[in-house]
């Protein structure tokens, strides 16, 4: 018997890899299922937007002492979110600063939004390839009662 991983002579990517791969880098799950198209957009708006945001609040709000709960939604962007509170870290220890940062709270959001959109990205990475290992098409029900 057939190992399910496996359709004729073609391997099915692993959806685990595509969860994986989309969290670390936007982008990397659609890339790792064939979708470089769609890979390299989600790849180029979404760290277009982080890195927005992360101006506007002078590299200072990927930190999850100062904002845990927006860290918690920064966290779907894997990668860049852990660059984002090491730069947070070094920028805040070697300039301290004791003024508001005027576009702080917009640019927080704008890092918190780019984030979870790349939750749904991998999300969407990952039932993408578990249709293709259970041989379902886009669109067609999945065994599902009603």
């Amino acid at each position: 018997m057939k190992d399910p991983a496996e359709r004729g002579s073609q391997k099915l990517p692993d959806p685990t890899i595509a969860l994986i791969l989309g969290w670390l880098i936007p982008g990397a799950g659609h890339w790792y299922l064939g979708h470089r198209g769609k890979a390299i957009l989600f790849l180029s708006v979404l760290t277009l937007t982080f890195t927005i945001g992360f101006g506007m609040a002078e590299c200072r709000n990927v930190s999850i002492g100062r904002h845990p709960w927006y860290f918690l939604g920064q966290s779907f962007l894997g990668l860049p979110t852990v660059l984002g509170a090491l730069v947070t870290d070094w920028v805040s220890t070697a300039y301290p600063l004791n003024r508001p940062i005027p576009g702080e709270d917009m640019g927080t959001l704008y890092t918190c939004v780019a984030s979870l959109l790349n939750g749904l990205l991998f999300l969407d990475a990952y039932e993408i390839a578990e249709r293709k290992r259970l041989g379902l098409g886009p669109g067609k029900e999945g065994g599902t009662a009603r």
